[in-house]
């Protein structure tokens, strides 16, 4: 099993437009969520890979709790620290 730390877990915010207008209106045709941080996307990457991996790190707040749940439903095992923020 491979551990993998994540010191500054986040949640990425895609966003899709039709056409890039510079200095004009964009309209956001899509929007993602996604959870990541370099531990956490190489630990997605090898259970994409069908490997088997052990995400930790720190966590805090409702973004802790999302990231966790997430995890959870994609089926990586995680094993984080809370810490207060």
């Amino acid at each position: 099993m491979i551990v993998t730390i994540t010191m500054n877990p986040a949640i990425d915010k895609t966003v899709e437009i039709d056409h890039l207008m510079t200095g004009g209106l964009n309209r956001i045709k899509k929007v993602v969520y996604d959870v990541g941080g370099k531990g956490i996307n190489v630990s997605k990457t090898i259970k994409e890979l069908g490997g088997v991996s052990l995400a930790t790190g720190f966590l805090c707040g409702s973004t802790g709790k999302m990231i966790e749940h997430t995890l959870s439903e994609l089926g990586i095992e995680h094993d984080f620290v809370w810490v207060s923020g």
